[in-house]
């Protein structure tokens, strides 16, 4: 069994603001946006059923 992080939307890299700013505020930059998927292989080498974990 291996697990993965999905995110479903990355942090955004960039912003808009006026040339010269002294400050730039960055909004959701905390916020996660993500699953993690749980994958496996039997014994017999059958894939098993993929789980998504959506909280917690």
């Amino acid at each position: 069994i291996d697990q993965t992080n999905i995110v479903y939307q990355p942090a955004n890299a960039h912003t808009y603001e006026v040339i010269g700013a002294k400050q730039v505020a960055i909004i959701g930059q905390e916020e996660k946006h993500a699953c993690t998927l749980l994958v496996g292989i039997s014994a017999a080498r059958d894939l098993l059923p993929w789980q998504v974990v959506y909280d917690g």
